[in-house]
């Protein structure tokens, strides 16, 4: 990987310029002839200055080249478990070179910079999803701005899937990413990389991949439709725990339209040295499959981790004709809250 050293030799010399003049400084003097005594004496300090300047050298290299930085999405949650949550989240980054006291004093980045949280659950008003959803972006565009070389955001979500799904498609493919799921019961962290975009080249290796279509036979869901489309189209996404088959058929009726259901065909329970990524790919495969046969609009009822939810998300982008829909289980139903082509305003 490359090294930009224009970017190194400028972070060293504004944090070690006055040991880099006093190296030069002694090697002058000993040059120009000193007491053997003053010497020894110079030629200590300058190795003492020497061996500070190579660590510093070296870990200018490491962070201009690489840097992981977690991104925190929380919501609905109160200050116990948003403690908790970061927490176990530092955990997981600090054998990746994560040391949050260090990110403020090297780059300006503090915790608010890593976190999107709202205290209090979303509401039905789309408008507030939206706002958050553009949030998380704007943190990410100005994280990949500030920091310098190559950065890899790790994403670690506890919210709504829905509201994962437009975080996702506001991201698209830009960024080099690692996804982690929450599952209760591991050590030493309950937080598991599932999906991981973080290679840093296009295609199928990239971040890229999960734009590819899955060709059939699938492997993790079971897609039933009926013979003929209607113009809109109801879909239900049955991937985790809860099922909207029966939601979404009522709804489809209501307005006389055609439901799609896809199901998932590993228990409703995913685990995680499972393939993850080809689950989502086969998920968009069957949703951009349905826009590609003249479906004017997708509607969009999912029970997903919110892991998948952001992947299918990222590879659905802003411009696919999608409403995503949000399970309210105070009312049992399911409302509308984004729709994906109107994100960005």
């Amino acid at each position: 990987m490359k090294t930009d050293w224009r970017q190194v030799t400028g972070r060293v010399w504004a944090r070690k310029w006055e040991a880099i003049l006093g190296i030069v400084g002694i090697a002058l003097a000993v040059g120009a002839g000193v007491p053997i005594y003053l010497g020894i004496f110079a030629a200590l300090i300058a190795i003492v200055l020497v061996v500070d300047l190579i660590r510093e050298v070296r870990t200018t290299i490491r962070l201009v080249r690489e840097k992981h930085v977690p991104l925190i999405v929380i919501v609905g949650k109160g200050d116990d478990e948003f403690h908790a949550m970061v927490d176990d989240v530092w955990a997981v980054m600090a054998p990746l070179g994560f040391n949050e006291r260090e990110f403020d004093a090297d780059w300006d980045v503090e915790r608010d910079d890593l976190v999107v949280r709202r205290e209090s659950d979303l509401p039905r008003r789309p408008e507030r999803w939206v706002e958050l959803a553009r949030r998380f972006e704007r943190k990410v565009a100005r994280l990949s701005a500030r920091l310098q070389g190559r950065t890899v955001f790790h994403l670690f979500l506890n919210c709504p899937a829905a509201l994962a799904v437009g975080m996702g498609a506001l991201l698209g493919s830009r960024y080099e990413v690692v996804l982690h799921h929450l599952q209760r019961g591991v050590e030493p962290s309950p937080y598991v990389p599932v999906i991981d975009f973080s290679q840093g080249t296009p295609g199928p290796t990239g971040v890229q991949a999960v734009k590819r279509r899955a060709a059939p036979p699938y492997k993790f869901i079971a897609v039933e439709q009926p013979e003929d489309l209607t113009g809109e189209v109801f879909v239900s996404l049955h991937l985790a725990g809860h099922d909207p088959k029966g939601n979404v058929e009522a709804l489809a009726a209501e307005k006389g339209l055609a439901a799609v259901h896809i199901r998932n065909t590993y228990g409703s329970v995913l685990s995680t040295d499972a393939d993850w990524l080809r689950v989502a790919q086969e998920v968009v495969t069957e949703l951009l499959g349905l826009v590609g046969r003249g479906v004017q609009r997708v509607h969009l009822c999912l029970s997903s981790p919110v892991v998948l939810a952001f992947a299918m998300g990222m590879a659905l982008g802003t411009q696919s004709p999608i409403t995503v829909y949000n399970w309210f289980a105070a009312t049992r139903e399911y409302r509308s809250v984004l729709e994906l082509e109107h994100l960005r305003g």
